[in-house]
Order: C-alpha cells, then structure tokens, then sequence
C-alpha cells in the first residue's frame, strides 16, 4: 500500500452541506406516485371522518409502508429492487443548476449529469445511477429537461475498526432478526465528518470499489477512495460532499 494513498469519509446528506428538495421518486411497478399522490387527494376531498379513516387504512397506509421499506433499504446501503424512473415535484423550489449533489424527499441522494459522469469513470460495483427528469405532480408534465441521477450505494465493506477515538462514535452490540448479533457504530449528532477522525483498516486503501458504505458506521455516511476523490476536486464538485480524511490504522 503506497504510503500516500488515503480514504475518505462523507455524509452525503448532511443538512448543513446539501439542499433538499420536496421530490418524490417513481418507481416503474412497486410505488406509483400518481397513484399515491391520487389517493392523498381523495382523502382531501372527503368530508366524512370514518370514510376517511377507511381510505387511509385501505388504500394509503399501503403506499407509506412501501415507502418506508424502499427508504430502509436505500439507507442501508442495499440494492433498491426496482429503479425510480422519474422524480415528481411536491413542492417548490426546483434544484438549481449549481446543485450538482442535492437530497430529495427519504434522504435520496440525487446527482446532477456532471457530478454523475465524474463518478461513472470509477469501479463502483453493484452501485447504481439511476437517470430521472422532474414531473409536475399534477399534470404529469416535464418540468425541466436537466437529467438527475439517484445514487443507490450497493457496495458495503467492513473496514471501520471497533477501536475509536473519535468521542462523537458510540459503539452498540444488540440482538438481530434470527438471534444474530448486530455490531455498529452510532453518531451521537448527526454529523461526525466535520473535524472528526474515523478510524478505519489500512486496507481499505486496496478496496476493490471507488465508493461503498460500512457496515459497522450507521446513517448515510459512505468511503470513498483516493482516485475518487481526487477525480471530484480536479472538476470542482467537491464541496457539497463534505469530504473528509479518515485515519488508517
């Protein structure tokens, strides 16, 4: 391992860094947004209390838990098993054209053609960039031409060491789904990344992939390597991701 060679740290979706948009994902088979977005306005619509208790135990409490579920899976750092095909607008503002990395509506990680084309030059693995154009809600209208792209991390390692420095990390060991036990890292505040040191294994700098989560390090915090890194300061898309060094042992 060259003595040079580094990997970093990021929370990608770290409120004090990144903007967030009111944007809801599609997706082809398992979450329609239109008819999500149909049933809430039903429910508007109805005067009646117990018709209205009805309709959202019936016909919406179904779409929250598989947006729950979808969100689970992304935070995770797991492979969603659909795509989004597009974004529908909830709420303005709209991204603007300086927000190459921005956050939609789950804590979605959302990357402009830019930013996205940087990461593409790179092994990412299982890891997928979903293109998708933003919707008007009601009319199901194109808003903008821009195409975005959702960043699904699906590569997870284990390279975040059980011995930590850094007091904002507090480890937790507790009983798992078929007795397992289940060992990560906590944040006490959201954000460790900022004049904060992760200790992780040396040979991380070797990973296999440019860019993947960490099992033991729970939240939206990913790695990423050296090249990578590098590749986003030369284009000048850096700053959004609140890169950080992280202290290989």
């Amino acid at each position: 391992m060259s003595d040079n060679k580094k990997v970093w740290i990021t929370n990608i979706d770290s409120i004090c860094v990144v903007k967030s948009y009111s944007l809801k994902l599609n997706f082809p088979t398992i979450f329609s947004y239109q008819d999500y977005y149909a049933v809430e306005k039903k429910i508007k619509q109805t005067k009646d209390q117990q018709e209205k208790e009805r309709i959202f135990d019936k016909e919406e409490r179904p779409y929250l838990r598989k947006s729950i579920e979808i969100q689970q899976t992304y935070g995770s750092g797991d492979l969603l098993p659909e795509q989004p095909d597009k974004m529908y607008l909830v709420s303005r503002p709209i991204p603007k054209k300086k927000d190459y990395l921005f956050v939609a509506t789950g804590d979605i990680v959302v990357l402009n053609q830019a930013c996205a084309d940087v990461l593409k030059q790179f092994n990412l693995g299982n890891t997928v960039l979903s293109p998708v154009q933003i919707y008007d809600r009601d009319t199901n209208e194109l808003i903008k031409d821009d195409v975005y792209y959702v960043l699904n991390i699906a590569e997870k390692r284990e390279f975040v060491t059980k011995e930590q420095t850094n007091e904002e990390l507090k480890y937790e060991e507790f009983l798992g789904e078929w007795g397992y036990i289940v060992e990560h890292f906590c944040a006490k505040h959201k954000d460790v990344t900022n004049n904060s040191i992760v200790n992780i294994n040396n040979v991380a700098a070797e990973c296999d992939v440019d860019l993947w989560k960490d099992s033991l390090l729970s939240g939206y915090y990913c790695f990423m390597s050296d090249r990578l890194r590098n590749a986003l300061v030369k284009a000048k898309l850096d700053k959004l991701w609140n890169i950080q060094p992280c202290n290989l042992v």
